[in-house]
């Protein structure tokens, strides 16, 4: 499905002055059910496992819109923030803007990759009961952001991922003074991770003239020498978006289990480089009664889509865990698969 072209683009102009996009994919018959796809980082709707997603969404009926945040794909920095993980701060006014869109009756679902899985729970978790959405799915996201932080800084010690599922899934979270040792590979993916970032804000400041009074604050000096995740939000994200450091980011981004109160799937593979599957709270998620979590064998980051059979199977389970709950019935409780 690469190249797959949105039938709409909106351009959605914030409270704030900010600016995202909204690129619709619309579907047929009377009053058919939406999806807004959340991307993660340093991702976009052009992206080629976002295309997939949509593609096949939209062969099951749905309508799907897919946000393109600010400052990302080619969109100009319009206020004095930018994307993060606390964008499910502009979420009431995107899903606001899609339910005055779609039909009177029509559900509007949410399916998140990485990073914005993560935002979209944080949303859940803020508006509880009034939640306008139906169902949530996330693919790959952090739900502990100090710990998956920490991750990427270092590698447990006293614990092996490589065997049995077990142990993982009861694991506890991880505290803030957990055991840990330095690890090679993991500090290769928090550079790259870094990298990535930093260039995406250097080609903002230097091709995107309209976007570079919003991006006065950043620590220039300590964005060039950032080698970890949280050393490039320290001198960016926190000092743009107003927080103290990165923990106080973190802590006012990620979501509140406990406040959820729409169903969930949760999707994460034991072998994420990137977004640790040691650090999710699986007691939480297990024992929550509106939470379905899916621990795979196989599909790494996001790694479901390099695969046409894997990504097949991702789509398939986000898909009938959406279709279960538009047609009301309630869902048997998901196991666990080896995709």
């Amino acid at each position: 499905p690469r190249g797959l072209a949105a039938a709409e683009e909106m351009l959605l102009r914030l409270a704030d002055g900010g600016t995202v996009r909204l690129s619709w994919w619309w579907a047929e018959g009377m009053a058919p059910p939406a999806v807004l796809l959340c991307p993660g980082l340093n991702n976009s709707s052009r992206w080629h496992f976002v295309q997939h997603a949509v593609a096949s969404l939209h062969q099951r009926g749905f309508t799907v819109v897919v946000i393109d945040y600010r400052g990302t794909a080619g969109l100009s920095l319009t206020s004095q923030r930018v994307f993060g993980a606390d964008q499910s701060r502009d979420f009431p006014e995107v899903t606001a803007a899609i339910q005055a869109r779609i039909a009177a009756g029509s559900e509007l679902f949410a399916v998140g990759h990485s990073m914005g899985g993560a935002c979209l729970l944080r949303y859940v978790s803020d508006t509880g009961s009034v939640c306008p959405l139906k169902a949530v799915a996330t693919i790959s996201s952090p739900l502990s952001l100090s710990a998956h932080t920490r991750r990427l800084e270092s590698s447990l010690a006293c614990l092996s991922i490589e065997g049995g599922g077990d142990n993982l899934l009861s694991a506890e979270p991880l505290g803030p003074h957990a055991p840990l040792e330095s690890s090679l590979a993991w500090r290769a993916v928090n550079l790259m991770t870094t990298a990535m970032a930093r260039a995406n804000l250097y080609k903002l400041w230097l091709f995107d003239p309209p976007s570079r009074p919003h991006l006065a604050r950043i620590d220039w000096k300590a964005l060039r020498t950032a080698t970890t995740l949280r050393g490039l939000e320290a001198a960016t994200i926190c000092r743009i978006n107003g927080y103290a450091d990165p923990e106080d980011y973190y802590s006012a981004s990620e979501p509140n289990l406990e406040r959820i109160e729409r169903p969930v799937l949760v999707i994460h593979a034991r072998n994420d480089p990137v977004i640790g599957a040691r650090e999710l709270p699986w007691v939480q998620l297990h024992r929550h009664p509106k939470i379905e979590a899916v621990l795979t064998e196989g599909g790494g980051h996001l790694g479901y889509y390099e695969s046409d059979s894997a990504a097949r199977e991702a789509d398939e389970l986000v898909g009938r865990f959406f279709e279960a709950h538009r047609s009301r019935a309630l869902p048997g409780r998901l196991r666990a698969c080896d995709w």
